[in-house]
């Protein structure tokens, strides 16, 4: 039975945690070798936005324990974002993370939100909201229930 080998469990959760890639890949890979769709989908979801954590805080003991000269130009666009992410920001990001797009996912919204000064807490939830939204959006599309039109006669 395909679903028990854990070589395919193995890439499958790889997959999740790649940046670009993310659960974009890992759930049609995860319902192509016939995994349980929903198991699918939760695991996707999990992995990929537990992601999150490292980054986020990678970048932040990155940032403190070394003084490059760009820092200081960075620092000045969280001081000048900050108010705008607290009024904009989290359902921006958000959607730029539920969009299904290679570049779009947890990696890059992780970094958006450090880079603006989100708070971890604000931008975890903001950004976990955005990757289920993708996660129904890829699944629903790998087990064909959308499709979008303009594939159609290609």
């Amino acid at each position: 039975m395909e679903s028990l080998n854990l070589k395919s469990w193995l890439i499958f959760l790889l997959l999740s945690l790649l940046p670009a890639i993310e659960l974009r890949g890992s759930i049609p890979y995860g319902i192509f070798y016939n995994f349980n769709p929903y198991l699918v989908l939760i695991l996707a979801i999990i992995v990929s936005s537990l992601v999150f954590f490292p980054i986020y805080y990678f970048l932040n003991l990155f940032y403190r324990r070394f003084n490059l000269p760009f820092w200081s130009i960075i620092e000045r666009t969280r001081i000048r974002g900050q108010k705008y992410v607290d009024r904009y920001g989290l359902l921006g990001l958000a959607i730029f993370v539920a969009i299904p797009f290679p570049g779009s996912g947890v990696w890059s919204g992780s970094i958006l939100a450090w880079l603006l000064g989100i708070r971890w807490y604000k931008a975890f939830i903001s950004i976990l909201i955005g990757n289920i939204i993708a996660g129904l959006i890829v699944f629903l599309v790998s087990l064909g229930f959308l499709s979008f039109p303009y594939f159609i006669n290609i």
